[in-house]
């Protein structure tokens, strides 16, 4: 249990001997954090200063586990080499995510100002939501869950090869979705101007591209079950997925698609139970 620090007790504390501590935003002015927190910590391992005036995080090497959530004074985190998980979402003053060599959990979503994420071997999961000013993501092959949606600055996806789950929703400057073997999960909705997806995510088994409107066609995904799609996708690409079991949206075709689909023989498990909504 973390070791609560108030305007009332945090001169009297033994800092000697804590290993967990969470400071209150609502009692202790920035001058009071300071103060504290320039005192010696051999064994703390969790830091917890979220909605804090905290201006400044010390350097404690031995931290594993920081939350400066909603601390609208830092605009930095320094290099701690122990720290393996990261909350620092909303923290519009952030430009930079240093290299942090055993992080493996980093919640930096609403960072306004972040511009660059450092190289971090260890990370397995990233969220990036709506970092409107982060222009890329470093390859990071340890990285299995990534959330980058509405980072509009965003061009591309690197090719993450141990990535099983994507959310790049609302990055209306990525143009297409990489080669990423182990990807199961990708929502892209909302990406205007996103134009393929590479045929060979072997993995794949939910798609959600509704709102993609430059993209006219799925590739052939063998493992795809899972289909959300409502924009102006050819319907045959969709009869040609052999393992699709469910598809929602509305999809905004043509007749004559739907008339050449029917005609054909498929293997597509959806043929029997599909409904399919025309404009």
């Amino acid at each position: 249990m973390s070791t609560l620090i108030t305007c009332y007790n945090y001169l009297s504390l033994n800092t000697l001997t804590l290993t967990s501590i969470r400071i209150d935003g609502n009692t202790m002015s920035a001058e009071m954090i300071d103060t504290f927190l320039s005192k010696p910590f051999p064994l703390l391992t969790k830091l917890d200063c979220k909605y804090s005036t905290i201006s400044r995080i010390p350097e404690i090497q031995t931290l594993t586990s920081l939350n400066c959530s909603a601390c609208l004074g830092i605009t930095s985190i320094p290099i701690l080499n122990n720290l393996v998980e990261l909350d620092c979402n909303y923290c519009h003053r952030l430009i930079n995510i240093p290299a942090l060599p055993n992080l493996t959990s980093l919640n930096c979503c609403e960072c306004f100002n972040l511009s660059s994420i450092s190289e971090l071997p260890n990370l397995t999961v990233l969220d990036c939501y709506r970092c409107a000013r982060l222009t890329g993501i470093p390859l990071l092959e340890s990285l299995t869950s990534l959330n980058c949606g509405e980072c509009t600055s965003l061009t591309s996806i690197p090719k993450l090869q141990s990535l099983t789950s994507l959310d790049c929703s609302g990055c209306t400057n990525i143009t297409s979705i990489p080669k990423l073997r182990s990807l199961i999960e990708l929502d892209c909705l909302d990406c205007t101007n996103l134009i393929s997806i590479h045929p060979k995510l072997y993995r794949l088994i939910e798609l959600d591209c509704c709102k993609c409107s430059k993209l006219n066609s799925i590739p052939l995904l063998h493992s795809l079950t899972t289909l959300y799609c409502c924009s102006s996708i050819n319907l045959d690409s969709i009869y040609n997925l052999p393992n699709l079991t469910s598809l929602n949206g509305k999809l905004f075709i043509s007749n004559r698609n739907i008339n050449s689909a029917n005609t054909k023989t498929s293997n597509c498990k959806l043929r029997k139970n599909a409904r399919i909504y025309v404009d």
